[in-house]
């Protein structure tokens, strides 16, 4: 987390705050959900083999009135891929990060938010597109589940 995004935060909390909102249980976590597996790309003719993993960073907190706030931010790192039959290599080089707020009257907290992952190849040529569909659950004592629930992929020109 940058130093910007870093201070967004903040400011988000204490502009909460100063709604007449007392914070408490204030919570930070860290999730790395691995990626390593086989997609079929039909639209390239072969397997690719993707690995890395998503770093899910969580910032949230509990108000006076008992609502949870959380702030996520999702980012693919360390992500290539490697053509099973042609060895030709993929590579996701975005260095920006999903960002998904979280509000709920009551813990837990859940939503679904679908991240997309391009991993361009190293010569030109098509990019992989990996769509990601992850569920994620905040519970009362600010502990994060992350479970991924599907993943689609496709290519672009």
């Amino acid at each position: 987390m940058n130093l910007r995004q870093r201070l967004s935060l903040v400011a988000a909390i204490v502009l909460l705050m100063s709604a007449g909102a007392t914070a408490t249980n204030e919570h930070w976590t860290v999730v790395n959900v691995p990626i390593d597996g086989d997609f079929n790309y039909v639209c390239i003719g072969e397997n690719v083999h993707v690995t890395g993993f998503f770093r899910i960073e969580e910032a949230s907190f509990t108000d006076g009135r008992g609502a949870l706030h959380a702030q996520l931010l999702i980012k693919a790192e360390d992500t290539v891929a490697v053509g099973s039959t042609t060895g030709l290599s993929y590579r996701y080089t975005s260095a920006f990060k999903d960002v998904l707020y979280l509000d709920s009257d009551s813990a837990p907290a859940a939503a679904s938010v679908v991240v997309k992952v391009v991993l361009a190849q190293q010569n030109g040529g098509p990019k992989l597109v990996m769509r990601s569909l992850f569920k994620v659950t905040i519970d009362a004592a600010g502990n994060l589940t992350v479970v991924v629930d599907n993943t689609a992929d496709s290519c672009t020109p």
